[in-house]
């Protein structure tokens, strides 16, 4: 698995969401267990996130912090994590796992950011001030 941010975006692995899909689902395009919760009540599908030990989950926990903490890319494997999960036929090898990483801007860029986005906006109001002045010049002579 490949975790990719935007350029000058970091991985912010202290709220990274992660859970497994069963096998049970009809499509696998579900990346959020808030989403799959009322399908897994309605339809009786075994729910593989609940089913995740802590051992495991903390093993999922310790890789992405080690591979993955305030880097842009990353690649990871979290099969022991899926194998780890199973307690049924439905989150076995063939469920799937999902992860939501979000991306941050670290802090120390914060400022230089700042630095930029106002420079540009100043480069504008500058252009802008001289369009106008010059085409205010040119028809008064």
């Amino acid at each position: 698995m490949n975790i990719e941010c935007p350029i000058g975006s970091v991985v912010d692995t202290q709220k990274t969401i992660f859970g497994v899909i069963s096998n049970e689902f009809p499509s696998f395009t579900w990346c959020n267990q808030d989403a799959m919760n009322p399908l897994i009540e309605k339809n009786s599908f075994q729910n593989c996130t609940a089913s995740i030990s802590k051992p495991a989950s903390q093993t999922f926990r310790k890789e992405l912090s080690r591979k993955c903490r305030k880097k842009q890319f990353c690649s990871i494997s979290f099969q022991n994590i899926v194998d780890q999960a199973s307690t049924g036929k439905a989150c076995d090898g063939e469920s799937y796992l999902f992860v939501q990483a979000p991306c941050v801007v670290p802090n120390d860029q914060f400022v230089i950011r700042k630095i930029m986005g106002l420079t540009v906006a100043c480069t504008g109001v500058m252009i802008y001030l001289f369009v106008h002045i010059s085409i205010e010049y040119i028809k008064s002579v």
